[in-house]
């Protein structure tokens, strides 16, 4: 009788065995046949243009007949026009690196790109060369900071350039912000199962398209200038964190330079100029307290330079910017109290710190800028491009602003045209052009 009893239970565990899988084959099947057919195909789900290119190898260009076009994944992130595979003798290739600046953004309430500098050079050179067909490759990307910029320019690299010109800084931090978001994700789900192919199809169509803020929402702030949309984890507290991010991309383009040079190809490097009269978007004080007082004495000021008092406003935060030299709105205000007096020289001073103080930068650092006019005149084979030093020269009062800009770094579509020129002088001084 046991040894029945035995059996008979052995006899149901290998029915309820085989019911759960019966269950699961159902279940799973279909997703594992879509999984083999979504491998068998090669299909790549479109790239998330915000979170691209934090892999070591990218693969942005592919082969397509006699040319490289951009990967479809990834065509929402570039805008690279095709080129031929072999290029025809006396003809420059130039690939041009870089963020949103060098992509051409005129705000994400626009589908396409303005005529940004790459093309604006490309232009110029042709007219320049009528019997040549120089090429110009724009290879920017918004929200690309000096981590995947240096990776987008060790893969155009390989195709032999004459000159590489590289515009980075402004994203900086926000890159990094974004690499955090990354972990973030990973951590909450297992790598293989992200690796999945109809994982990936169900996340593009699921995921919604980032489209970012419009130029009238980047400059939207509260009376103590802090922008909403800036969210906690985003703040910078320290001096210290903008020497590292600072340091980290001294490191990236110091380790680039020395490549080109082993290639034998011209960069040329800019610095980055910035809208000084776009409020800072985010500033912080400190300790808890002195954020307190620190914001209602922003929003006073702000109220009484409304009022046309920016004499009592001055009178105000001269002292409170010298018990903390941290604060970017306190800096900001003082700016624009000296601004409105007429004292154009030191309500510069005013607005530069309060670029280098936001605690969090979207703006190239002054740190940042130094950095790259010491590497080029230390490595050799690197040419500068001061484009800073270019937009102080195109405003009377040097201080770049509206004028030039469409928000708080992107520059105007007539302002591409002088980079462009800026450019072509560098081209021309490294030899690459003559």
């Amino acid at each position: 009788m046991a040894a029945l009893s035995s059996e008979a239970a052995a006899s149901r565990f290998r029915q309820r065995f085989l019911s759960v899988l019966a269950v699961l084959a159902v279940g799973v099947g279909p997703f594992a046949g879509w999984e083999g057919v979504l491998r068998a195909i090669e299909y790549r789900a479109p790239s998330d243009p915000y979170h691209v290119g934090f892999t070591p190898q990218i693969g942005i260009f592919e082969r397509s007949g006699d040319a490289f076009v951009v990967a479809s994944a990834y065509r929402s992130t570039w805008h690279t026009a095709a080129f031929a595979a072999a290029r025809k003798s006396g003809n420059l290739r130039i690939f041009a690196v870089g963020d949103s600046v060098t992509w051409g953004h005129r705000g994400n309430e626009f589908a396409t790109p303005l005529v940004a500098y790459p093309e604006q050079l490309q232009d110029l050179l042709r007219r320049q060369r009528p019997d040549r067909s120089d090429e110009v490759l724009n290879c920017g990307a918004r929200t690309f900071g000096s981590e995947r910029v240096t990776r987008v320019a060790q893969e155009v690299l390989q195709f032999s350039p004459d000159a590489l010109l590289v515009n980075v800084g402004t994203s900086e931090h926000l890159e990094g912000d974004l690499h955090a978001s990354l972990g973030r994700r990973a951590r909450r789900m297992p790598s293989w199962f992200g690796d999945l192919r109809i994982v990936q199809m169900l996340q593009s169509w699921l995921r919604p398209h980032p489209t970012g803020l419009t130029l009238l929402q980047s400059r939207e702030r509260d009376p103590a200038l802090r922008a909403s949309f800036v969210a906690p984890e985003s703040i910078l507290t320290s001096d210290a964190q903008r020497d590292r991010m600072v340091q980290a991309a001294k490191e990236r383009l110091q380790a680039l330079a020395r490549d080109c040079g082993v290639k034998g190809v011209p960069i040329a490097l800019a610095t980055v100029p910035s809208n000084l009269r776009f409020a800072p978007f985010a500033t912080h004080f400190a300790d808890s307290r002195a954020q307190v007082r620190g914001e209602a004495l922003i929003a006073r000021t702000g109220a009484l330079l409304d009022a046309g008092k920016a004499a009592e406003a001055l009178a105000l935060l001269t002292p409170a910017v010298a018990q903390h030299p941290e604060a970017a709105g306190l800096h900001y205000r003082r700016a624009q109290a000296l601004d409105r007096l007429g004292d154009r020289a030191a309500a510069r001073l005013s607005y530069l710190l309060a670029r280098d103080t936001d605690a969090c930068p979207a703006r190239a650092l002054g740190a940042f800028n130094d950095m790259v006019r010491q590497l080029a005149r230390d490595v050799p084979g690197v040419v500068l491009v001061d484009m800073e030093r270019l937009f102080e020269a195109e405003v009377p009062d040097g201080i770049p602003d509206d004028r030039l800009f469409l928000d708080n770094c992107h520059p105007r579509p007539a302002v591409h045209a002088r980079m462009a020129q800026a450019l072509w002088q560098a081209l021309i001084r490294a030899g690459v052009v003559r």
